[in-house]
């Protein structure tokens, strides 16, 4: 009889050669079963992208409308820093510029905060506009500048002597600067369209240097409503408004 404290090698359990096989086969079943299990079935898979397809639904839209008011924020700041230049001039020269060429050539202001982010036009929205001026319009004196641009002025719409009188200041709550990079059309497919009958808001910064929310509008002429671009700028009292709007 072998005893528990000093148990010799010929005392430990008798293994038979059937009890080894049988031993063996489990394992290698229980192996088998685990690499089997190791893999993702195809059910899981599918499982799997539906999930990342529904998330990436949700997650896309956010995304994007975020990166769009980060250029609109983008876009207000240059108009503050217009109005800080605008301002300048003012201070240095006794009038207030109706044009960003004024204030470009004047070094107040860089060329980079003349354009909004939103403007994904090839010049700017506001060449773009001189040129559809210069081709309605042969005799108006536009005004054409070598950088994009996407906010124009009240003389940026030629014939400026008659649009604007520079011995009539303008007020502190008329336009000076407007940007219509987030306006629409009616009618994109037609050149010049976004110019005629521009719909949807736009963004305006003041002679004070607010920048305001406006919406499209048309005033009421003798031969019915019409939209001019200079009344976007018309606020302020009524020498202003007739100076700018022209009745």
């Amino acid at each position: 009889m072998c005893r528990r404290s000093r148990e010799p090698e010929n005392c430990r359990p008798h293994h038979n050669a059937a009890s080894e096989l049988d031993e063996g086969r489990y394992l290698e079943g229980v192996a088998g079963k685990n690499a089997r299990r190791s893999g993702f079935t195809l059910v899981e898979i599918l499982c799997a992208i539906t999930i990342i397809a529904i998330l990436a639904a949700i997650l896309f839209p956010v995304l994007a409308g975020g990166k769009s008011r980060a250029k609109g924020a983008v876009e207000i700041s240059n108009l503050h820093q217009l109005a800080l230049a605008g301002a300048q001039y003012h201070d240095e020269y006794g009038q207030w510029p109706m044009t960003l060429t004024t204030v470009f050539k004047a070094r107040l202001a860089p060329s980079p905060v003349m354009v909004s982010p939103l403007d994904t036009t090839k010049n700017g929205l506001g060449n773009d506009l001189a040129d559809f001026i210069d081709s309605q319009c042969k005799s108006c004196r536009v005004e054409h500048s070598s950088y994009r641009r996407t906010f124009v002025g009240p003389d940026d719409f030629g014939n400026s002597d008659a649009l604007f009188t520079s011995k009539i200041e303008p007020q502190p709550d008329a336009g000076w600067l407007v940007s219509l990079a987030q306006s629409s059309t009616d009618h994109p497919s037609i050149p010049g369209s976004r110019f005629n009958s521009p719909t949807g808001p736009y963004l305006r910064l003041t002679i004070a240097g607010s920048v305001e929310r406006k919406t499209h509008s048309t005033y009421q002429s003798s031969n019915g409503p019409v939209f001019a671009m200079p009344f976007l700028f018309a606020d302020g009292d009524e020498k202003w408004r007739q100076s700018i709007v022209g009745f």
